[in-house]
């Protein structure tokens, strides 16, 4: 009997099963652009992706290309997925016709534009298409997951391995395994003739051995996203084209015109945007200096969409959750947020606290419960909960009123180079200096998602004037200017209104908005109401009732997470018997003995 421990034998069998493998597909580099169609827009969003398929076969250095929607998400999310043998031919494909057809009816499709993902192809199973419009696929899946900071080669070489458990799968037809340069983000996109297929493949070898793996090499459980195909395009080996060669098309504009080259937002696993200046002097520690500053260590980040007719209900929720607020001594700050110019409409709630104690109690607590359980009536999926470390505060005393004498803020999020961690860290420690010297902006965090690489700031004003004067301010100025050499793209800046907010005093004397009568005039969930009349989430899931989202996700739409599989399978002996059969194989094929 093998005795590795679980996780490095799971490494170890499958770089075995590297040494079996064939080469099956050639492809080196890939794009994944999802955008979320407005919701008129779904049908002409179908048929403009079918219409796509002759501009595609019309570029033979894209190799294959995938129009899909995501199933059971709301808001309405489509995707892309193409594959290309060099940097030339993917570059020739985001100047080329395709891409400027995307970006030119953007504004009339899409709720934002498109963002462009660039990937490496780590592992892949392809095979020829069968010449219809969707090449013979029905359906497929795309499985996000983040490395952690210190397992990425541990993921590449688990991606490269896992194609020969691929491989033995007849009915799953594509595979790829691929990875976001300059982040800690993977993927797995495939795909199958019909749900059979896909079914067996999540109930297989490869997912048991995925999940099994997700607590030694990932920030969290994969996020399984399942999508139905509605075009697609498949070259052969001499570069000829497989898709259908419909004749018509979208009747939409071929996109000349563009805005820059490519008419895209390049985005390598987030936003991109590599026209910044160099130069980041910043040094300093994360002590708050003011006497009037409360330290806090730790915090919550839990953006959700709201259903379209849900937005007051939304808003009266947030401000009806203050005295339950009051009540959580622990709860340090709260603020209750309203992102502005973005839909669909999306709000947040941002707390922090001094201790892993009084974070969990939170979480335990009646406004966590009463989040999730009115989750179903407000929102379009259940809010997703990111845990953070604060790296740097700049706090004070609110004045007592529902928004603590707060009204605008910003979010700001930026993924740092997986060499260039620790120093985002101490950029972000030593920038609160700056943020000391400016009076108008009255609180300012700086936070970490741990076991990723993504950080964030998040600051409030009490006027627009506090907050224009920050943007055009020294602090924004060397965020901008670091960000060529510390993060993998631009900075992603979202403003919002502050909708209500709690700020605890030193004793831990509640702030806030003045325990205020009503609230949100939803029902409890006893059957009565209680002080803030929302429902009181009773009966949660598990102990917090929250989803953690620590490999936080994109403009994409939330979505629940994916459950493990429950494939009947033990990963442990799974794995010893899989590795003694391995074993013997190559043995015998190298002429070697075994008992």
């Amino acid at each position: 009997m093998f005795n590795f421990p679980m996780p490095a034998f799971l490494l170890t069998f499958l770089l075995l099963l590297q040494v079996l493998q064939p080469v099956l597909g050639e492809v080196s580099l890939a794009l994944l652009v999802p955008a979320i169609a407005k919701g008129d827009q779904v049908n002409a969003t179908q048929k403009f992706l079918e219409g796509a398929i002759p501009l595609v076969q019309a570029e033979p250095g894209t190799i294959q290309w995938y129009g899909v929607k995501f199933t059971d998400v709301d808001p309405p999310t489509f995707a892309i997925f193409d594959t290309f043998n060099s940097e030339a031919d993917r570059n020739t494909h985001l100047n080329g016709k395709v891409a400027g057809a995307l970006f030119a009816n953007a504004d009339t499709l899409f709720v934002a534009d498109p963002v462009v993902n660039k990937a490496n192809v780590l592992a892949s199973k392809v095979q020829e298409g069968d010449g219809s419009l969707t090449e013979g696929l029905a359906v497929g899946l795309r499985v996000n997951f983040t490395a952690k900071a210190d397992k990425v080669q541990d993921v590449r070489d688990f991606l490269k391995g896992a194609l020969s458990l691929v491989e033995a799968e007849p009915d799953t037809l594509f595979w790829y395994a691929v990875e976001f340069p300059g982040t800690c983000v993977f993927s797995i996109v495939d795909f199958f003739a019909a749900e059979k297929g896909r079914e067996e493949h999540l109930n297989g070898k490869v997912a048991a051995a995925l999940f099994a793996a997700a607590d030694e090499l990932f920030t969290g459980q994969p996020d399984i996203v399942k999508f139905d195909v509605l075009s697609a395009d498949v070259k052969d080996e001499s570069g000829q084209m497989g898709g259908s060669g419909m004749g018509g098309g979208s009747g939409m504009k071929d996109g000349s015109g563009m805005k820059d080259e490519s008419g895209m937002k390049d985005g390598s696993g987030m936003k991109d945007g590599s026209s910044m200046n160099n130069g980041s002097s910043m040094n300093g520690s994360s002590t708050n200096n003011g006497s009037n500053m409360k330290n806090v260590s730790l915090a919550l980040l839990v953006p959700a969409i709201a259903k379209s007719d849900q937005v007051n209900a939304t808003q009266k929720f947030l401000e009806g959750a203050i005295p339950l607020v009051q009540a959580e001594p622990g709860t340090i700050q709260w603020y209750g947020v309203k992102f502005t110019d973005v839909d669909p409409p999306t709000f947040a709630i941002f707390d922090t606290f001094n201790s892993e104690a009084d974070r969990n109690t939170h979480l335990n607590g009646k406004v966590a419960g009463a989040l999730f359980a009115n989750a179903d009536t407000l929102f379009v999926a259940d809010p997703v909960v990111n845990k953070a470390n604060v790296l740097a505060s700049k706090v004070q005393e609110g004045d007592g009123s529902l928004t603590e004498g707060l009204a605008v803020g910003l979010r700001v999020n930026f993924t740092a180079k997986a060499d260039k961690v620790q120093d985002v860290r101490d950029f972000l420690k030593g920038a609160l200096t700056l943020v000391e010297a400016e009076p108008d902006t009255l609180f300012w965090y700086a936070v970490e998602f741990p076991g990723t690489c993504v950080f964030s700031i998040v600051d409030f004003f009490a006027a627009e004037k506090g907050r224009e004067e920050h943007l055009n301010g020294k602090v924004a100025a060397a965020l901008f200017a670091a960000a060529d050499e510390l993060f993998t793209g631009q900075p992603d800046i979202v403003k919002f209104d502050v909708v209500s907010a709690d700020v605890k005093d030193e004793a831990g004397q509640m702030g806030g908005g003045s325990g205020m009568e009503g609230g949100s005039g939803m029902e409890g969930g006893s059957g009565t109401k209680d002080e803030s009349g929302m429902k009181d989430g009773s009966g949660m899931k598990d102990g917090s009732g929250m989803k953690d989202g620590s490999g936080m996700k994109g403009d994409s739409g939330m979505q629940k997470p994916y459950e493990k599989p429950n494939s009947g399978i033990d990963p442990e002996q799974f794995c010893q018997q899989l590795c003694k059969s391995l074993v013997n194989t190559l043995m015998k094929k190298t002429d070697c003995k075994t008992d």
